[in-house]
């Protein structure tokens, strides 16, 4: 049997760059968006922690974030993610 886990709390990091990846993808779950897509939206020494954040995003069981391999690496938003940011308050 599979042991169920506990969802881990986000890190405010973790919110800012999921929002960042839903404005990027205009809230669509079937758009993949360049990581400098989501990056732009940061200042840029931010970008450094923003990318770390992304990358670790994309690697949490929850799977909010799924990473697309390319030519160069694109990422896209699930309704996981979207329920998430909802449920925070974040978006509407």
């Amino acid at each position: 049997m599979w042991k169920k886990t506990r969802e881990k709390p986000l890190t405010n990091e973790e919110i800012a760059v999921l929002v960042a990846l839903w404005e990027a993808c205009n809230g669509s779950v079937h758009a993949h968006v360049p990581e400098q897509a989501v990056l732009s939206r940061f200042k840029p020494h931010f970008r450094g922690l923003a990318r770390k954040t992304l990358r670790k995003l994309a690697r949490r069981p929850e799977r909010y974030v799924l990473k697309h391999k390319n030519r160069e690496t694109s990422y896209s938003i699930t309704m996981m993610g979207i329920r998430k940011l909802r449920e925070l308050g974040v978006i509407t």
